[in-house]
This record gives C-alpha cells, structure tokens and sequence, in this order.
C-alpha cells in the first residue's frame, strides 16, 4: 500500500502559502509530521488531522501522544465530507478536482492549499462570499502522492493494448525538440495531464546512449519517440483514436515567472 514520507522544507512551503495565523482552525491531511509542525504553530485544539487509513491514523495519534501532542485525528476520505468547519486546509495529497466537500468546510474567507493531480502546481484559493473559490498557482512547485479510497486508487490505467499499441508504427514524424522523458520536467509536464488528465509515462535506456520514452492514455491514445544519441532529434510514432497530447510536437512555453530561466530544477516530490 503506497505511503511517502513528506520533506520538512514542502511542508514549510506548504503552511507558508496557507498562512497559519494564530486562530485558524486548521484541517491537514496524514498525521505524521506536518501535523506536530501546526501542532507547535496553531496549538493541538486547532488542529485536525484526516487520513483514510484507520491503522496509520490509531498509528500516528499513539506516536504524537508520546511526544505530547493531542490534536483531533479522523479516518476521512479527504475527497468527501470533512469532520467540522475549518479556516484553513493543507492538503498534502494532489487532488482533480478540487473536493466541493473542501468549500463547504471552509469558513467565509478561508483557504485551501493543495497541488493538482499530475502536475508539480501549488493550487491557493480563497473562499468567496458566493461560496465559490479564487486563487492561484504559486510559483513554488511540488508533487504529492494522489489521492486513495478506501485499500487503492480509482484510476484506470491505459490498457495492456494501448501499450502494445505504443510499440507500433503509428504515424511518424521526427520532433523538433530534444528528446524529454515528461516527469522529469515540470513545466512541460502540467501541460499534457491538464489537456488529458490519465496519462502514463515509460522511458527505456538503450545500449550506449539511445533512448526511448513512451506515453498512454486510457482512451487509447499513444505516442513514442527515440532516439539513437542525445544529438539526434527523436523518431516520434503516435497512434489512437485523436490526436495524441503531448511535447512530441510542441512546446509549451513556461509559466511567466520562469521565462528566461537557464534551467528547469524539476519538483520536489514529497518524499526523497
């Protein structure tokens, strides 16, 4: 069953764009250290921690006890109805899309921070009179672990067909861009999965210095793309029921604050 440890300095990222003020009833997600951090910042009466694993949520409210921490702990699907009203939610799991159960929860002027399935985007929204949200990506990036219900994931991943699809032919064309495994960049990653969320990544490293990555989709889209050198631009195959997304073809441009930027540092995933 799939767990991460979460980096302190992501944490700190995260509760710094939410904004913890001293009185804001705060609703976090897992019960392991973020939770003693806005233990120590809020104190344990303002603190709600919500996990969906019943044994790691008995696990983590027995080991905060023993450093003396007694903040409120719930077995919650984070994506349906959360325990009370709350002033702010930081939540350490991606999300697509936004939980309407996290409007309803906030308080008027509340604040949500989360990061969105399939990409490295910081999402901070501010709760609205209307009862809606408006916010922004922060120019910080990261990624999280995505959200589970109940023992797994709902999540269809592409068939073995469409993978097996991805190793034919399909239409070909040579790209004029270098070759990119796409998870290895974040910005043009945000990309394909906001156009297509569901997307899956391979990549294969060949005798001497050739490459091949490969991406599908559930619906039975596919592209490939090869090289035989880091000099060469890649050979792309693509195939499916419409046009594949993708940089096989395209390159979006950055965000604006990272226009001119010599380098792409990549996110940070919330576990090393």
């Amino acid at each position: 069953m799939p767990s991460s440890s979460t980096l302190p300095t992501l944490i700190a990222t995260m509760y710094r764009h939410a904004m913890l003020d001293a009185g804001s009833h705060t609703l976090a997600t897992g019960t392991g250290y973020g939770t003693a951090l806005a233990c120590r910042r809020l104190g344990d009466e303002l603190v709600t921690s919500v996990e969906v694993d019943p044994y790691r949520v008995k696990a983590a409210t027995d080991r905060l006890a023993g450093i003396g921490l007694h903040p409120r702990t719930a077995v919650c699907d984070i994506t349906g109805p959360l325990p009370g009203d709350v002033d702010r939610i930081v939540a350490t799991v991606s999300v697509r899309p936004v939980p309407a159960s996290w409007l309803t929860a906030l308080r008027p002027e509340g604040r949500l921070v989360t990061t969105i399935t399939g990409t490295a985007m910081i999402l901070v929204a501010d709760k609205t009179p209307d009862g809606g949200a408006r916010g922004f990506i922060c120019c910080d990036h990261a990624t999280f672990m995505r959200t589970r219900h109940g023992d797994g994931y709902d999540d269809a991943p592409p068939a073995a067909e469409v993978w097996q699809a991805a190793d034919e032919d399909g239409e070909t064309s040579i790209s004029r861009y270098p070759l990119t495994y796409v998870p290895d960049s974040w910005s043009v990653h945000a990309t394909p999965e906001l156009e297509a969320p569901g997307i899956e990544h391979r990549g294969e490293q060949h005798e001497g210095s050739g490459r091949t990555v490969w991406m599908a989709h559930p619906d039975g889209c596919w592209t490939r793309a090869s090289t035989e050198s880091p000099r060469d631009l890649p050979t792309v195959h693509q195939g499916g029921p419409r046009p594949p997304v993708g940089p096989a073809d395209r390159r979006p441009r950055p965000p604006r604050h990272r226009r001119g930027a010599a380098h792409d540092r990549g996110p940070r995933p919330d576990h090393p």
